[in-house]
């Protein structure tokens, strides 16, 4: 328990946590790869079928937790209803671009 007596809700924290950290490692590793293999140009399918995965599965669990969290935080009476409802509108958000990103990739091929 924090001074005021009411604790934050671990799920809400949890799940802002998985909005926010995910694209910010993606961007990191993107920039990584670009600035150590601006040489070649090639597309590693694996690596971008590991990418949509990982981002579609963070993006569930993050939606359930935000949703947990934020039950739990009106149910219990805890902090963290705005990290709830801020993962959720940032996990809508990364939910639009995944799907815009895989539809380009589709229609590209």
């Amino acid at each position: 328990m924090n001074k005021m007596g009411r604790s934050y809700s671990k799920a809400a924290v949890a799940a802002f946590i998985l909005a926010v950290l995910p694209p910010a490692v993606f961007l990191l590793i993107e920039f990584l790869d670009l600035f150590i293999h601006l040489h070649s140009w090639g597309f590693n399918q694996i690596y971008a079928y590991a990418v949509i995965v990982c981002g579609a599965l963070s993006i569930c669990i993050g939606i359930v937790l935000a949703i947990v969290g934020l039950i739990n935080s009106f149910k219990h009476d805890l902090k963290g209803k705005g990290f709830a409802i801020a993962s959720l509108i940032i996990l809508f958000f990364e939910a639009i671009i995944a799907v815009m990103v895989v539809l380009i990739a589709v229609m590209r091929r």
